[in-house]
């Protein structure tokens, strides 16, 4: 079994001066940083999956409200699947999407 933690998790975790419980201290381990998508991560997924018309500024905004999120882009994907697929996406589409998702007020009006 692996652990990610996330940065202020894992300085405190090697920070720590935990007992060596021999068989727990073995199976659990710190590998690596948790970190979240980059832009370009983002952009090759958004591209395999389909979409290769998004406006540069809807893009921005879709980064930004995913804030490198696995899972928010992937339910955002499939929100524009189902309604998008084929068409143009720009940032009126992205704000629909953020707010029918997460809630969010996103775009120029924001």
């Amino acid at each position: 079994m692996t652990m990610l933690a996330a940065p202020i998790l894992l300085a405190r975790l090697m920070n720590a001066k935990m007992l060596d419980l021999g068989a727990l201290s073995s199976r659990v381990g710190i590998w690596a940083p948790l970190s979240g998508l980059t832009r370009s991560e983002m952009a090759g997924i958004v591209k395999a999956e389909g979409f290769a018309d998004v406006d540069e500024g809807a893009f921005d905004l879709w980064f930004k409200a995913t804030a490198g999120s696995m899972r928010r882009l992937m339910r955002s994907i499939d929100l524009l699947k189902a309604k998008h697929q084929g068409k143009r996406i720009g940032e009126k589409t992205i704000a629909g999407v953020g707010g029918m998702l997460w809630g969010m007020n996103l775009g120029r009006a924001a």
